[in-house]
């Protein structure tokens, strides 16, 4: 599930960024810049023929933006750069002539224009979703070399698809996350089911280990000559004790109660209820020792390795 998540959140992360780079905020800044620088020139001065030259620090997107801002404009009249290198090449210029080092156009410089836009880029951020721009436009006439327009213009925008997107990956982080972390306490769980499994199995062998003893004890007080009956009485169950030890190394417990010796639960719980009534009924004989003992205890013990042998059945 977390090798899915990693993927997904991959392919997200290179989605959201196409989208972003699709955008093209840095574009839309520079229109809203160019919108606003033609709203700023004035319309009762005779600049209607206007040109845009290079500005300071473009790439040609401002200048683009601008001139189809203009043309937009019924106001203005727009000619086009190739027009005017045609123009500058039929009069020896050059756009880096046109400025002089005092910023002022030179009156009459270009036949045909009556009004030229330049300046310079002041600032520009272009991140993946946040662009802006800080630029000082001017605009000269021609005829006259007066500086009709000159202003600091700015525009900043922010990816529209930016909060749903950090909203998007968040979820995906929050997602893979809490994957691990479940991934985590169920592992923790696995471990502590497996202690506890562990618990209720050493509880179970311990007693029936314990029961064996005590037939051995009661087996060592007998004598070899005259007890031989139920020393092989003794010796049986002792052997059936030890395949039901075996036995129960290989069956599969539920969860215990660590806090309680006796916690066992549902089936568990009567198993090990069996084995210390066996386990009281070995150490009784052993307590009580002779032949009678063996032959009043030996039944009970055989009915609880009956007992729990089909119960140990039934867990598997």
């Amino acid at each position: 599930m977390r090798n899915f998540l990693i993927v997904l959140l991959v392919v997200y992360v290179a989605i959201a960024g196409f989208v972003l780079v699709r955008e093209n905020l840095i574009g839309a800044a520079a229109q809203d810049v160019a919108a606003q620088c033609s709203q700023a020139i004035p319309r009762n001065v005779h600049t209607r023929l206007v040109a845009v030259t290079d500005i300071k620090g473009d790439d040609g997107t401002l200048a683009r933006a601008i001139t189809d801002a203009l043309k937009a404009d019924t106001h203005f009249e727009v000619i086009e750069r190739n027009q005017l290198d045609t123009l500058l090449k039929e009069q020896a210029l050059q756009i880096s002539d046109l400025v002089s080092a005092e910023e002022r156009i030179r009156p009459g410089m270009i036949r045909g224009v009556e009004g030229l836009v330049h300046g310079e880029i002041i600032e520009k951020t272009n991140l993946l979703a946040y662009s802006a721009y800080r630029v000082h436009l001017k605009m000269t006439g021609v005829q006259t070399g007066e500086i009709l327009l000159s202003k600091e213009i700015s525009s900043s925008l922010r990816s529209k698809y930016l909060l749903p997107a950090a909203a998007g990956l968040a979820a995906l982080v929050i997602a893979f996350f809490a994957v691990g972390a479940a991934s985590k306490i169920r592992g923790n769980a696995m471990l502590s089911a497996q202690e506890r499994e562990q618990a209720v199995r050493k509880k179970l062998t311990a007693t029936l280990k314990a029961a064996i003893d005590s037939l051995r004890a009661t087996e060592h007080g007998l004598s070899m000559d005259s007890d031989k009956q139920s020393i092989a009485a003794l010796r049986e169950l002792r052997a059936n004790l030890e395949l039901l030890h075996d036995k129960m190394l290989a069956v599969r417990f539920a969860d215990i109660d660590t806090e309680s010796p006796r916690g066992l639960r549902k089936k568990d719980s009567r198993i090990l209820d069996v084995c210390e009534d066996l386990l009281d009924s070995a150490r009784a004989m052993a307590a009580t020792g002779g032949v009678t003992a063996v032959s009043r205890r030996a039944s009970d013990i055989r009915t609880h390795i009956s007992r729990i042998e089909e119960m140990l059945t039934n867990r598997q």
